[in-house]
């Protein structure tokens, strides 16, 4: 019962942290590009043969959300513990 609790404390911290970087790179991509700056479209990540394109902002959102749910599971493994 624990390891499910943990589990979805751990998702819902990842979808949290998801939205909270997606709308930060909104309102980066916003600027940049309000100010005559590139773009983040610019960098691209491709793996033609299995169809994938991220951009370099995919890539930071889904960082972004691994990094948040796997912290919530190892810190909330420590208070349990005790």
């Amino acid at each position: 019962m624990i390891y499910l609790l943990r589990f979805i404390m751990a998702c819902a911290s990842a979808y949290g942290t998801a939205v909270f970087a997606a709308i930060c790179s909104a309102i980066v991509e916003m600027y940049l590009t309000g100010h005559g700056k590139p773009s983040l479209d610019s960098i691209r990540f491709e793996c033609p043969q299995l169809g994938i394109v991220l951009r370099l902002v995919d890539v930071a959102v889904l960082a972004a959300s691994a990094a948040g749910g796997i912290a919530v599971w190892f810190i909330s493994g420590q208070i349990w513990r005790r």
